[in-house]
């Protein structure tokens, strides 16, 4: 509950903000709808367009959290996005390995939203959280990141992994 009292509701101008930003609820099953919809306008270009998507969704996230200058190293920022992430509900964000010095990163994701309750193909369903992640991390880091699923909740895993190449 303490995590819910850092939300600002403005019900007469219908707006949510939290972190000094504004944001919207949206339910899972319209989040995945948007995703199947694409997928059916434009095949498999709706691919490109969600990995891009949360590409830029993860450097967005990246300025905000180092806007708020409460952490200053790589490491603690990729901790409170993760933490964040966990809160709002994207599911649970775990950084496994950070270590900028050799480009090394392995992220967990546990119910993810993309996949939760989808039988999809691995390299389909999570697009977005893997864009999302290189983002962040070249946003932290000025350096290309290149991240890939290892294991997927679609396929059956506990979690979703992403692992540098």
């Amino acid at each position: 509950m303490e995590d819910l009292a850092r939300v600002k509701v403005d019900s007469r101008e219908g707006s949510l903000s939290y972190l000094g930003a504004e944001w919207i609820l949206l339910r899972v099953e319209a989040l995945q709808g948007m995703f199947d919809e694409t997928v059916k306008a434009f095949g498999s270009g709706a691919y490109t367009i969600w990995y891009l998507a949360g590409k830029g969704a993860g450097r967005s996230m990246a300025r905000l959290i180092i806007g708020l200058k409460e952490e200053t190293l790589v490491e603690e920022i990729v901790e409170r996005v993760c933490r964040e992430l966990t809160r709002l509900g994207w599911g649970r964000f775990e950084a496994e390995k950070i270590d900028v010095k050799e480009g090394k990163y392995r992220f967990r994701v546990y119910n993810n939203p993309f996949a939760r309750g989808k039988e999809a193909v691995k390299e389909t369903a999570c697009l977005y959280i893997k864009g999302y992640l290189e983002g962040l991390m070249e946003a932290l880091t000025g350096r290309e990141v290149k991240l890939r699923e290892r294991v997927c909740v679609a396929e059956g895993a506990p979690y979703c992994e992403f692992e540098s190449e």
